[in-house]
Formats: C-alpha cells, structure tokens, sequence
C-alpha cells in the first residue's frame, strides 16, 4: 500500500490443468503418463502497476513395477519454468530434466527403501540426490526406523532477480538429512517420536537491511538443524485427534547465532468429529 491517495490492487489468478493415462501394461508392469499445465498470472495496479505471468508444462512418465517382497518404481520428468512481466529480468526461461528410481520392500520384520533422482538444470547444472530408509518392528505394536538422504533446492526467479529485492549471486542449497525413530502404535493410536539433524548449505534466508527496511535473499554458507518431534493421532469416542510439537535449534554454523524466522518450539493440535 502507497498511502490513502492511491488505491493498490493485486488481482492473482493461479490455475493447473493436467491430463493422464494410466496403464497396466502386465501383470507386475503398471505405467502412468501425465501432462500438466500451470499458471500464475499476477496483475498489479496503482502506485507501482504491473505484471507477471508464469508458466510451467510438466511432462512425467511413472513406471512400477512389483517384484518379491517389494516394488520398483523408475521414471522420468520434464518442467519447462518461464516468466514474462514488465519487470525486466536477468533470466525468464529454464528447464529441469529429471529421471528419478526407487525400491520399496518388506521382508519379515525388517522395511527398506532406496531413492535415487538426477536433475539437469539448465540453470544450475547437474544434481544427483538419494535417500535410503531401514525399519525393524520388533513387534505388532513397536517399529524403529533410521534414514539419511540429501536434497537440491534452487533459488526462483524472484530470488535471483526481482528488482530491489533480489540477489542475482545466490548459489543453489545443498543439505544433508539424518533422522532416527520409533513408532508405536496400539489399535486406533499411534505415536511417533524422531530425532533429525540437517545440514545446509548454502541456506536461502531473508535478511533486512536495518536502513531501508527491505528484505533481500542470501546465502548461509553453513546451517545446521537438529532436534526432536513428537507426534500423535488417535480416535476417542467419535473424536480424531492430531497433536505434534516440534523442538529444534536452527544455527548458523560458523558463527553459532539462531537463524532468523525459525523456530526453536512449534506445534499443533487439532480434534475433529
């Protein structure tokens, strides 16, 4: 808002579209094919009028396939990602390329999954990330668990080149997970506690320049995030309940300070009939 002589308006319309056909091609071959479409088209007027239209086209074929005691899945992915707007933009157009596969099984008490995924950015180049996952139950009521995997996020365009709020020299994150638990369950309760541990990268945060009061993106070279979860749902006479609570200590590595709009204790509740 520009003051009371002008009269601000944002008018946004998002939309999606998306068409697929899924096909069992065997016994044990299932093939899915999707395209999408999705739009956000911004249109702004008053003090300081303008546009913004996004596009992205999504192509992804999925194929599953069942094997002994597990399943495999395999497939590819295409997202085409362009911007035009008033605005004048370093970029407005790249694409991502992906093939991702994965291995679900179950073999007596002992659970495992394995995820891979490689994705060429036009952008930011080549990404291979991967997760792996073990469970044991030790009994009907009592399952631990352990997992580890690494994620890619790249910066948006507005991150990257959105004038007076942007950072065109913003490197992608690149973080490493660890997360450790048990679950228990009895009837219609289910309670799960999880140690996790992050580490980041290259972490995208918001910092205000104390001056002009903007908000510019920037990169924390080192990020670490660990702590512990609580989490229940259940049913009582008719009721659902969900509960969770959430202790962490979000820190810049380097130099040990809190890092900013994060959470040291967070939770929720809820009860439904």
């Amino acid at each position: 808002d520009s003051g009371p002589s002008t009269d601000d308006i944002n008018r946004q319309t998002l939309s999606a579209f998306s068409l697929y056909t899924r096909n069992q091609l065997t016994e044990k071959w299932q093939s899915l094919l999707r395209i999408g479409l999705g739009r956000d088209n911004q249109d702004i007027s008053g003090a300081f009028p303008g546009f913004f239209r996004t596009t992205q086209p999504q192509l992804t074929w999925q194929n599953n396939f069942k094997l002994s005691g597990g399943s495999l899945i395999a497939g590819f992915e295409y997202l085409d990602q362009k911007l035009a707007s008033n605005t004048p933009y370093n970029a407005t157009q790249r694409d991502i390329r992906s093939v991702f596969g994965g291995y679900v099984g179950e073999f007596g008490p002992h659970g495992m999954q394995l995820n891979v995924r490689n994705d060429d950015n036009s952008q930011f180049g080549n990404q291979t990330t991967g997760s792996v996952g073990y469970g044991y139950r030790l009994n009907p009521y009592l399952r631990l668990r352990a997992s580890a995997g690494t994620a890619f996020k790249a910066p948006t365009f507005n991150d990257l080149y959105f004038p007076g709020f942007s950072n065109p020299n913003l490197q992608p994150e690149h973080s490493r997970s660890y997360e450790a638990g048990v679950d228990v369950s009895a009837g219609e309760h289910q309670l799960r506690l999880i140690y996790f541990d992050n580490r980041i990268t290259d972490l995208i945060t918001l910092v205000s320049d104390p001056t002009t009061f903007t908000f510019t993106p920037e990169n924390v070279n080192e990020a670490r995030i660990n702590g512990g979860e609580i989490s229940y749902q259940g049913s009582f006479a008719g009721f659902w309940a969900n509960a969770h609570f959430t202790m962490q200590n979000p820190v810049n590595s380097l130099t040990g300070q809190l890092l900013q709009r994060r959470a040291k204790h967070f939770g929720s509740f809820s009860v439904n009939r």
